[in-house]
């Protein structure tokens, strides 16, 4: 697969995520929502 990755570089990944796991969370809730209003 590759070499593993250490505490700082994984932390580094991850940290530059974070924006892009919260945008991707909060378009999930809204088209659950959407999902859920037009069901009924």
């Amino acid at each position: 697969m590759g070499e593993t990755l250490a505490d700082e570089q994984l932390s580094g990944a991850l940290h530059g995520m974070w924006p892009w796991l919260l945008r991707g969370a909060a378009l999930a809730s809204v088209l659950y929502l959407v999902w859920r209003a037009r069901r009924r």
